[in-house]
């Protein structure tokens, strides 16, 4: 029998183990896949998880084939939105790169489809649209603007090399501080 988390129940709850259940046993989760999902840390999900989002995000995987997310983070049914996480799966799928999913489903709570999908265009003019089999964050919690800059930014400093071998880089959405990491090596004849 599974031991769920304490206190679920405590604070202002939006929704309650016993609704969450319903809503698992109302979709075509295997009872094994159910009882993974329940075992981790759901107290984020009853506390801030909306019983007709939640709903909507579940059948959005059930008609894209993706319940199996479930089992491996399901933090994204609390914080993502249903229509956002629609969007995000049509856009994958119509690039191909739906099997970032599976690696990165962070993407799904935290990921904005507008803007994963001008991060997909500028990779893919520049060939790069590979990493982000190796580093999906790229699309949770980079930002379009500063990508283009960091890239340009290795460019110019012959360092793209760099984005292949650690494509994170990419991630930090922070252009600044990568130039003055860059700096700070080159005055000590590391870069």
């Amino acid at each position: 029998m599974i031991q769920y988390g304490i206190n679920l129940l405590a604070g202002d709850c939006m929704i309650d183990k016993e609704t969450f259940m319903d809503i698992l046993v109302d979709s075509k989760i295997s009872s094994d896949e159910m009882e993974m999902i329940l075992s981790g840390n759901l107290s984020t999900l009853y506390k801030k998880g909306d019983r007709n989002n939640i709903s909507m995000i579940i059948k959005i995987l059930e008609n894209h084939n993706l319940l199996p997310l479930l089992t491996k983070a399901s933090s994204f049914l609390a914080t993502g939105k249903a229509s956002e996480i629609e969007k995000i799966i049509r856009l994958l799928e119509d690039k191909h790169l739906e099997e970032i999913l599976t690696t990165g489903p962070s993407i799904l709570a935290t990921g904005k489809a507008e803007e994963i999908e001008k991060i997909i265009k500028l990779l893919e003019d520049k060939h790069l649209e590979k990493i982000l089999l190796t580093c999906p964050t790229i699309l949770a919690t980079g930002k379009a603007d500063e990508i283009e800059k960091i890239i340009k930014l290795l460019e110019d400093k012959h360092l793209e090399e760099t984005l292949t071998t650690c494509p994170s880089i990419l991630a930090t959405g922070k252009a600044d501080e990568i130039e003055k990491i860059i700096k700070l090596l080159e005055d000590k004849h590391l870069e």
